[in-house]
């Protein structure tokens, strides 16, 4: 039998759910535009709202920049003084 999948970590698991987020109001956004304003708005709604998913990942890009470079300086400060 094979092993199952090892569980997501809390990293991992923000991650996916803010992928499924992003999906979720980009589709159903554009969806509900196309529905009530038609194929033009559609066009220039897209654009949008991939514009504000992406700002939704922005908090989490800038954390994830903030945690490498503690890490990097960690191990910095860990190599100078051996």
């Amino acid at each position: 039998m094979k092993n199952p999948k090892p569980p997501l970590t809390k990293k991992q698991e923000d991650r996916l759910y803010l992928w499924i987020i992003i999906g979720f109001l980009i589709i159903v956004g554009s969806l509900v535009i196309y529905l009530i304003y038609g194929v033009s708005a559609l066009i220039l709604a897209v654009p949008i709202l991939v514009l504000g998913a992406l700002l939704l990942t922005l908090p989490f890009l800038l954390l994830g920049g903030l945690e490498w470079l503690v890490k990097k300086l960690r191990e910095r400060e860990e190599n100078k003084w051996k």
